[in-house]
Parts: C-alpha cells; sequence; structure tokens
C-alpha cells in the first residue's frame, strides 16, 4: 500500500481521547500528532531515498553516457586520423599510378617510334630491291630486244659467224679455266 494512502488511513481511522470538561485530551493529541509526523518523516525518507536512487542511476547513466562518448570522441578522431592517412596514401599511390603510366606510355611511343625507324628502313629496303629487280628484268629485256635486233639484222651465214664466234669466245673460257685445275662448262 501507498505509504501517503497509509498516512490518509491513519488520520481518518484516528480516535483521540476526550477530556472531562469538553475537547480533547492534549497529550493523546501531541502523541498522535507525533505518530503522524513520524509517519510522514518515513514517507520523506523513503522518497528522499527513492530520489538518491533515481539521481545516482541518472548520474551512473550520465558518466557511463559520457565515457561512451569520449570513447566514440577518441574514435572518431582515429577514424579521421586514419580516413587522412588512406586519403593521403590514396593521393601518394595516385602519383605513383600517373608516373608508371607516363614511363609506360614514353616506353611504348619510344618503342613505336624505334619500330617506325626500322619499318620505314625496311620499307626503303624492299622499294631498292623492288627497283634492282625491275632495272634487272629490264636489262634483261632490253639487252634480249638488242640482241634479236642484231640478229635478225645479220644475213643467215652471218648469223652461224656469230655462232661460231661464241663458241671460239667459250672455248677459250674453258680452255683458260682449266688451266687453273678447273674446268667449267
Amino acid at each position: 500500500m501507498d505509504r501517503l494512502q497509509e498516512i490518509n488511513e491513519y488520520i481518518n481511522d484516528m480516535k483521540i481521547k476526550k477530556t472531562i470538561f469538553g475537547g480533547y485530551d492534549r497529550e493523546d493529541v501531541y502523541k498522535k500528532i507525533g505518530a503522524i509526523v513520524e509517519l510522514f518523516r518515513k514517507f520523506t525518507e523513503e522518497q528522499e531515498e527513492k530520489e538518491k536512487e533515481l539521481i545516482e542511476g541518472y548520474e551512473k547513466r550520465l558518466q557511463a553516457s559520457d565515457m561512451l562518448n569520449t570513447e566514440l570522441n577518441k574514435k572518431l578522431g582515429s577514424l579521421a586520423a586514419e580516413q587522412k592517412s588512406v586519403i593521403e596514401e590514396k593521393e601518394k599511390m595516385r602519383e605513383v599510378y600517373k608516373d608508371y603510366c607516363a614511363n609506360i606510355l614514353q616506353q611504348y611511343s619510344d618503342s613505336l617510334r624505334t619500330l617506325s625507324a626500322e619499318f620505314t628502313q625496311i620499307l626503303d629496303n624492299v622499294t631498292n630491291l623492288q627497283k634492282d629487280i625491275m632495272d634487272a628484268d629490264t636489262f634483261e629485256k632490253i639487252g634480249a630486244e638488242m640482241e634479236q635486233e642484231q640478229i635478225e639484222e645479220l644475213p643467215e651465214d652471218e648469223s652461224s659467224c656469230c655462232e661460231a664466234l661464241c663458241n671460239e669466245i667459250l672455248g677459250k673460257k674453258v680452255s683458260e679455266e682449266s688451266g687453273h685445275g678447273e674446268e667449267t662448262r
């Protein structure tokens, strides 16, 4: 039962002694008032104890909250420092990667220039070779055409004379080479 309700019932149920001449017995009134005061004192002590417990509970929670806030602030500071460190590291890595890419690009560019120069040289060589081949073919064609024209211009018996002259030149060449110990035909 609630303490105030108990006090209220005590006052309502209280019987104070009466005196012979009318009125209430003074001592009995003081006893009853003393009992009521004692009930209120106990009520006040209980309320103060409850209030004290509540205050202590709130203070403990406040201290715990302050400790948590302090820890969170430390962690937040640590995370902020770590984030700053990560950002700085990221920037360093970005610079390193940028330099790496620039070096690779330069190497590829140098290799491409070298290959381009070599390819140009190869194309020049191929072009010169084609010219040489064409010159040789042209020379053979011109030589063959001139020979054919000369042969056509010669009379028939001169033609056999040319053959004899060629055979003679070839024979002379064979005999010269056989003097060296080799025979060619």
